[in-house]
């Protein structure tokens, strides 16, 4: 779900509509995980986790949606900083269900997690530094919500990369 979130908010930016991109790639990204995970055992996580897990995603994703659609309105400039900040306690939240679900996983689904989250991290580096650096050229720069999206994406491939490796 937060890939398919991730891919709807890059598409969103493509049309101009990143409220919209991150809702339907939210979705697409549920159904499309849900049929991926169909008949294979890939992450043992307690079914308490798993509730926790989709409960953060959507109530981070809820706030997120909210903030984007009430900030587009004429708001008062203190209601505005905090409507930006607001997703940050959802996150938080999501951000220690993710730590604790890793955490009740055993050693070797521990590992591709891990390894997933250094290719994750280690290809948002190289994207984000190349694309700054055309930044010098006067290459337009995005906003920088994106690079989190970018690093859930590149979070997938790295889970993908290394659950093929392990398999």
């Amino acid at each position: 779900m937060v890939g398919g979130a991730a891919i709807g908010a890059f598409i969103g930016w493509l049309i101009d509509d990143v409220q919209w991109g991150v809702l339907v790639g939210f979705l697409l990204g549920g159904a499309i995980g849900s049929r991926a995970v169909q008949g294979r055992n890939l992450m043992q996580y307690p079914p308490h986790i798993v509730r926790r897990l989709i409960f953060s995603a959507i109530l981070f994703f809820a706030v997120l949606l909210g903030s984007f659609a009430i900030l587009q309105e004429e708001t008062d400039k203190n209601l505005s900083y905090l409507l930006a900040i607001a997703p940050s306690v959802p996150g938080i939240f999501f951000v220690y269900t993710i730590g604790s679900a890793i955490a009740s996983l055993d050693e070797l689904q521990r590992r591709i997690q891990i390894e997933a989250i250094a290719i994750g991290f280690a290809i948002t580096v190289v994207i984000t530094l190349s694309y700054g650096l055309l930044g010098l050229v006067d290459v337009p720069q995005p906003n920088l919500i994106y690079v989190s999206f970018l690093l859930i994406l590149s979070w997938g491939v790295g889970k993908l990369w290394t659950m093929w490796k392990y398999r």
